[in-house]
């Protein structure tokens, strides 16, 4: 498996790039937010991704980690491919797409040229639990408001409250008091219940 490539960039497009690694050209695919980060000329380095079929060896290529791992949530995705994925992540970055999906915003994906309601809504369902185990075993949020939310609407579901409206209650107190500890919101939550 290829994990990176590194060498001068030969050729870009917006939808790939060819890599000269030590004098072979690599063809490589590419969303709008990598081709956006990459310098005109020089030497490059992107994390890769090979998918084999029977006609074909594709490299998709990304600037950084977390969207590499972002399209590879979104191709386990049932219905979702690699081009799919690369047109999502052409759209929206990888902390978009999580926020979205934490957020259950399927209208966000919906504006994908080719993302339908039905299949917005798969994204929001199939992502939603994987959206925290990244390689960096950090969740795609960051900011210790969404961190505590996260935390107390987990802590919620284990005592058996329904995700949806723990996030509703937890986003009003957080608009109400951004301070309160995880260990507060809990509380609050179940008082409220």
């Amino acid at each position: 498996m290829i994990s990176y490539l590194k060498g001068d960039l030969a050729e870009k497009n917006p939808s790939f790039v060819i890599l000269d690694v030590n004098g072979l050209g690599y063809r490589v695919r590419i969303s709008l937010n990598t081709f956006s980060q990459l310098p005109e000329q020089g030497s490059i380095k992107l994390y890769a991704h090979l998918i084999i079929r029977d006609d074909e060896h594709t490299i998709y290529g990304f600037y950084d980690q977390e969207e590499r791992e972002m399209f590879l949530r979104l191709t386990s995705v049932n219905g979702v491919g690699p081009t799919m994925a690369l047109l999502i992540l052409s759209s929206l970055s990888a902390q978009q797409i999580a926020q979205a999906v934490l957020e259950e915003q399927t209208k966000d994906f919906q504006r994908v040229k080719g993302v339908g309601e039905k299949t917005a809504r798969r994204i929001v369902m199939e992502l939603n639990d994987k959206i925290f185990s990244f390689s960096s075993n950090k969740p795609m949020l960051s900011g210790k408001k969404n961190m505590r939310k996260l935390e107390a609407v987990s802590a919620l579901e284990v005592l058996g409250f329904s995700r949806k409206n723990t996030e509703k209650s937890i986003d009003i107190l957080l608009r109400d008091e951004p301070s309160l500890s995880i260990e507060e919101l809990v509380k609050e939550v179940l008082r409220s219940i």
